[in-house]
């Protein structure tokens, strides 16, 4: 389930290799995998949206959820010897889902992981993407207004190795 076609994976290869900051082509990479879970590509759900600005999330409709932001977290750089550098960046994968009951709940939230872990190089351009934690409000908050609301978090370790010219 879920594995992306090597054609699709060339695409995304290269629409990220026109872009030149390294941080740019992982969000923009991340955000192409996300928007691959569909029903048609063997995940229980459809993503309705994935972005990179958090708004509003509260007055979106229930057919515009699921919905997946990516928000920027902290890189961690540990520096070897010469001019290699590892990175880890955090990175949360913050939404809502509407009008979901818990079973379907969970099996989006195994959807997000399922796509993650059968995509873990993110298209060749990190040495591995993780996820570290999840937290979910799905039994505490989710019937607030009667709605069935449903936050839930991912945070994610994209790890990268690059090399930095010290020469400047």
């Amino acid at each position: 389930m879920a594995a992306l076609t090597i054609p699709e994976v060339q695409a995304i290869q290269a629409q990220l290799a026109t872009m030149q900051s390294k941080r740019v082509r992982l969000m923009k990479g991340l955000e192409a995998l996300l928007k691959t879970i569909t029903t048609a590509k063997g995940y229980t759900t459809n993503v309705e949206s994935v972005s990179f600005d958090v708004k509003s999330w509260r007055d979106l409709p229930a057919d515009q959820t699921p919905v997946i932001y990516i928000v920027d977290g902290s890189t961690q750089i540990t520096r070897h010897a010469g001019c290699i550098r590892e990175y880890v960046w955090k990175i949360e994968l913050f939404g809502c889902v509407k009008d979901k009951d818990f079973i379907s709940f969970e099996e989006f939230i195994s959807d997000v992981e399922q796509c993650i872990y059968d995509n873990r190089s993110l298209f060749g351009e990190v040495n591995k993407m993780e996820i570290v934690d999840i937290v979910t409000d799905n039994q505490l908050f989710s019937e607030i207004n009667g709605n069935g609301s449903r936050l839930y978090s991912m945070f994610v370790d994209l790890e990268f190795t690059r090399k930095v010219d010290n020469s400047r």
